[in-house]
């Protein structure tokens, strides 16, 4: 398995296939391999990067400051995009996924090409 270092963390990887690359998120507790059963389908026309989040499985299990936050996962991503060289892609998020996909896209958008979005939603304030 591939890691790459970054925002003081490494962060597990997988990649399979070829072409323009989709980035999977998993949900909260998974890990890349949750996307097993969606390689035969995606793999022969795109480039499948499957990535454990941080606190998940094979990445880093500490958070600045010990707080656990998707916006901390959104910054690993975009860190994570720049060191594979990859400046467009589809981004597909599932459940806490799509949180952190969401707090991605928003901040930036240029990354992206698609967004897919299922069982998820958004970022519940700490303080309202």
């Amino acid at each position: 398995m591939p890691k790459v270092e970054l925002n003081k963390a490494l962060i597990n990887y997988e990649a399979r296939g070829e072409g323009q690359p989709i980035v999977f998120l998993h949900g909260l507790g998974g890990s890349w391999k949750m996307w097993l059963p969606q390689i035969d389908a995606f793999s022969s026309r795109y480039k499948m990067i499957m990535l454990d989040m941080r606190g998940h499985r094979e990445s880093t299990k500490t958070f600045p400051n010990d707080k656990f936050s998707a916006r901390v996962m959104a910054e690993d991503l975009k860190l994570f995009l720049d060191e594979l060289n990859i400046t467009k892609t589809h981004l597909v998020g599932l459940s806490y996924g799509s949180v952190t996909a969401q707090l991605f896209a928003s901040k930036y958008s240029s990354y992206i090409d698609k967004l897919i979005l299922s069982n998820g939603y958004s970022e519940i304030p700490t303080k309202v």
